[in-house]
């Protein structure tokens, strides 16, 4: 009788989990791998194009004066250019992205750098229609920088989630 109710205990808790939190953590964790290794190919696989936001598209342009490129862009990442480009992040928001714990989804204490604390954070939405991942300076210690995130959005397309837009906050 007891193994029979274990067994039933485990099974319900088993149904309870839900296939899009399943999704976005597996979704999660290959952006986490393909950031941290530099893989472009695998973050152009975890993307619907063109991904919305100048944010990220003012990272991957590496000139003193990215505008017109950026215009020529419309002001969205391509899938070539990601291919070609996929740094999104500085050495500090790797470092944050690395550290990051999606078991408690949060980074633990930040890294304090340049004066700022710099953390992460997700939220999924409610409906489990889209979520987010966010990194950036977000307390600061001395007034000579202004707080920012980077926010990466994942849409749930055609049952899966894909990076579709990069904004800058801040």
């Amino acid at each position: 009788m007891k193994i029979v109710s274990l067994l039933l205990i485990v099974l319900l808790s088993c149904s309870s989990i839900k296939p899009t939190h399943t999704k976005m953590t597996f979704v999660f964790v290959e952006f986490q791998k393909a950031m941290l290794q530099g893989n472009c190919e695998k973050l152009v696989g975890l993307s619907s194009f063109p991904i919305e936001g100048d944010a990220g598209l003012y990272r991957l342009i590496d000139e003193d004066e990215p505008w017109a490129k950026m215009e020529k862009y419309n002001y969205e990442i391509p899938k070539e250019l990601l291919l070609e480009n996929c740094k999104l992040l500085d050495s500090v928001e790797l470092l944050v992205l690395k550290q990051f714990d999606f078991t408690t989804l949060e980074s633990d204490t930040g890294i304090l750098f340049d004066n700022c604390i710099y953390k992460a954070n997700i939220y999924l939405a409610e409906d489990k229609s889209y979520f987010h991942w966010s990194v950036g300076c977000v307390e600061l210690k001395d007034q000579d920088i202004g707080e920012y995130s980077m926010i990466f959005t994942f849409r749930l397309i055609d049952g899966e989630y894909r990076l579709k837009v990069i904004h800058g906050a801040g």
